[in-house]
């Protein structure tokens, strides 16, 4: 069985679909499975064993008519069986309804309940993850969704490691700190005084490198789940999610509380 799922947003909405695309994979095992994504966040998919092929799509831009024919004409020619969307767009639901493929389930909404086959209602009040895997209930699969598993490639944890040693740090430890997304809206961003703060913590400690700050844009930040989740490298043993909700390797940091 052939499986599309639509997925705007950045890639943290991509790691909050994992757990659905888990689930989907669960149910059906033989499933190849493939994405429409924004095309900053296809990267997200380098971690993921579940996915055959990522198509990139830009939904937040006014696209072409010659944009809208050639996604139309990627999903015909896959011959998709079950297509999942979390689109609410008029164009793109007409655009499935084109496609020719037979199960088209997504949220509630006009547009979506006169060119699908099956639609759920979407619980706006809960966690978004849960209301991405709410789309599954449409495909008749029930029951709580499973921890998302990530595999990172062998030469990605190569480079980190060799990073780590040419900065003499590897048999010490380290803190990684993401501070949000550098675009966060006036009040809802952590404070820059109470950052200063725990760095300076970090630094007074003699046995630790200082912390490593990471800026990010909003469309490239990456929420944890509220659930454990685990990870996994390729040819390694799996990795527990850390308190700050970042998979930590080797000697745990020291828990960074808001």
């Amino acid at each position: 069985m052939r499986v599309l799922a639509l997925v705007p947003g950045g890639v943290s909405e991509q790691l909050l679909f994992f757990p659905t695309l888990e689930h989907l994979k669960q149910a059906f095992p033989q499933a190849e499975i493939s994405v429409v994504v924004e095309p900053a966040a296809k990267a997200a998919y380098r971690v993921s064993t579940l996915v055959k092929e990522v198509f990139p799509y830009d939904f937040q831009q006014r696209n072409s008519p010659s944009d809208w024919a050639n996604l139309l004409g990627t999903i015909r020619d896959r011959e998709f069986e079950v297509v999942l969307t979390t689109t609410q767009s008029g164009s793109l639901s007409l655009l499935l309804w084109l496609s020719g493929v037979p199960t088209r389930v997504g949220y509630n909404s006009s547009a979506n309940s006169l060119f699908l086959t099956a639609t759920v209602p979407q619980k706006t009040a809960q966690y978004q993850g849960l209301q991405y895997h709410d789309l599954l209930t449409g495909l008749q699969i029930s029951g709580p969704g499973p921890s998302a598993t990530i595999n990172v490639p062998q030469k990605d944890i190569d480079w980190v490691n060799s990073q780590l040693k040419r900065q003499g740090i590897d048999d010490q430890g380290y803190v990684l700190i993401y501070g949000g997304p550098t675009d966060e809206p006036s009040g809802q961003s952590y404070p820059a005084e109470s950052w200063v703060a725990i760095v300076q913590d970090f630094q007074a400690r003699p046995a630790r490198s200082a912390p490593s700050v990471t800026p990010a844009t909003r469309d490239h930040r990456a929420r944890p789940n509220p659930e454990p989740a685990t990870a996994q490298s390729e040819g390694g043993a799996p990795r527990q999610r850390g308190p700050s909700g970042r998979f930590d390797r080797g000697r745990k940091p020291d828990a960074v509380h808001r």
